[in-house]
């Protein structure tokens, strides 16, 4: 600092003072005022100059200050960000692990601690401590959800693209990735394949991207051929010279190859003239809902805990229908090598009625939904929507009913339009996209067996429990399903 200084350098230490760095310009002034207090006893025949001095540093750590106290306001913050993420395409930046990330707490946490009250014939779910995502940083998201798939944490940053509608960033090379925007994640057999084809008929909605990756549920884990969308599978592996799909790279190189090219090349402006890019597509792996892809543990974690750490701000969409039927439309899709004759279906039933409150007496509700034992029994409704909705909330999670879909489509449509945050479209584009043929409806069903009606009792008397604490639940009475 200035001590030792003689008058001479005395306007020297001050000007070295009051021009230094931020964060040691107040020490070095503090420094420079006690040494100047010991020379004042010195320079008394210099009063006036002393006085005028002081009044100069204090006009200069105000001013500093107020700057300061501005530079750090959350408008200059946003912009600061905003500036960040427009870097052009020949300027690499880093977005990695210590990033601050967008604050996603547990959407609701009364349903947090209603999960781990739930009782099922005495049999409650398993007290499943949801984790308190409460804070913006990585390090405060469980361990546990991490080691689920840790290349996804090293690779997808904690903050996306603001300008960007999906969950979009530029990596290191300066290349455009994107995560979905929303995730239909079922139920099977019930229209999922319908409603995917509906939605993205909307002009914002890539149609491009295809259906089912079943990359949350199934490849992740190392299952390499899921029945659907093989040869698009084995492109991405090759592209990627990998000889399995389980890393996040060849998910997020399926989402490159299928629909990030058109999210970048469709930029828009808004009505403040700024340009953004409102191009958007969905994940509607019916896998991603229930299948864990690993050994049960009583308390564990599911894909909504682990999509909800990347994406806390993602739609999720869920289509259901009367689960009697949606029994015996598996059991016709599922049979196609069996007997399908009702005496078969009958049999089916029972066996599958009896594992299943068999697993009950055994275990939690989560535990034989989630083991998949007993399929199709066991795709307890009330089970799987509480799982998602008690990280992303009742407002994240848009629960769907096939048959509102199948009576009053154009209605339903505008409705999930609204959930997605997508553009309203005309009447006459809402009545073209409905009108489309229904796809994926189970031919071999007509051709199947008469349900007995003892049949459909034992159905019915056995979901009646389920339906009713479903209903209490969403509390809406077509959740009842009265009628097989």
């Amino acid at each position: 600092m200035c001590s030792g200084k003689t008058s001479q350098t005395y306007n020297f230490c001050f000007i070295d003072a009051c021009t230094a760095a931020p964060t040691s310009m107040l020490a070095n002034l503090f420094g420079f005022f006690h040494q100047s207090f010991i020379m004042r006893t010195r320079m008394r025949k210099h009063k006036v100059t002393f006085v005028v001095i002081l009044v100069i540093i204090f006009c200069v750590v105000f001013v500093r200050v107020y700057t300061e106290s501005r530079d750090e306001s959350p408008k200059a913050i946003g912009q600061s960000i905003q500036k960040e993420y427009t870097k052009g395409r020949g300027e690499p930046h880093d977005q990695g692990r210590d990033t601050r990330v967008r604050i996603s707490p547990i959407a609701d946490p009364d349903l947090s601690e209603d999960l781990s009250k739930v009782e099922h014939g005495g049999i409650g779910m398993d007290a499943h401590t949801s984790p308190k995502i409460q804070t913006p940083l990585l390090r405060h998201i469980a361990s546990d959800i991490i080691s689920m798939k840790p290349d996804i944490f090293e690779t997808v940053p904690r903050q996306f693209l603001p300008d960007y509608k999906s969950p979009c960033w530029f990596n290191k090379q300066n290349e455009l990735y994107c995560l979905p925007y929303f995730y239909i994640i079922g139920v099977d057999k019930c229209g999922t394949t319908d409603l995917w084809d509906k939605i993205t008929q909307h002009p914002d909605v890539l149609a491009s991207v295809p259906k089912e990756p079943h990359w949350w549920g199934k490849r992740r884990h190392g299952c390499e051929q899921p029945p659907i969308h093989q040869k698009e599978a084995r492109q991405i592996s090759k592209m990627i010279g990998e000889k399995n799909d389980s890393s996040i790279e060849w998910y997020l190189n399926w989402f490159k190859t299928f629909g990030v090219k058109s999210i970048e090349s469709s930029p828009s402006q808004n009505a403040d003239g700024d340009v953004t890019f409102p191009k958007v597509f969905c994940d509607a792996s019916i896998s991603t809902c229930f299948n864990i892809g690993k050994p049960w543990e009583e308390g564990n974690y599911t894909n909504a805990d682990l999509i909800h750490a990347v994406q806390p701000q993602a739609k999720i969409v869920m289509i259901i229908r009367n689960p009697t039927q949606r029994f015996f439309s598996g059991f016709m899709y599922n049979s196609m090598y069996r007997d399908k004759s009702s005496a078969a279906l009958d049999l089916e039933v029972k066996e599958k009625i009896h594992c299943l409150t068999s697993c009950l007496q055994k275990h939690s509700e989560r535990y034989c939904v989630f083991t998949k034992t007993c399929e199709p029994l066991n795709t307890i409704y009330l089970t799987l929507v509480k799982d998602w909705m008690r990280v992303y909330g009742r407002d994240g999670v848009y629960v769907l009913r096939l048959e509102d879909w199948r009576k009053n489509c154009a209605e339903e449509l505008k409705k999930l339009i609204i959930f997605l945050e997508l553009p309203a479209l005309p009447k006459d584009e809402i009545l073209r996209i409905t009108r489309r043929k229904t796809l994926n409806v189970n031919a071999r069903k007509a051709q199947g067996p008469a349900l007995w009606n003892t049949t459909r009792d034992l159905l019915q008397d056995f979901f009646r429990p389920l339906n009713k604490r479903f209903a209490s639940f969403m509390n809406d009475t077509r959740f009842l399903y009265n009628e097989g």
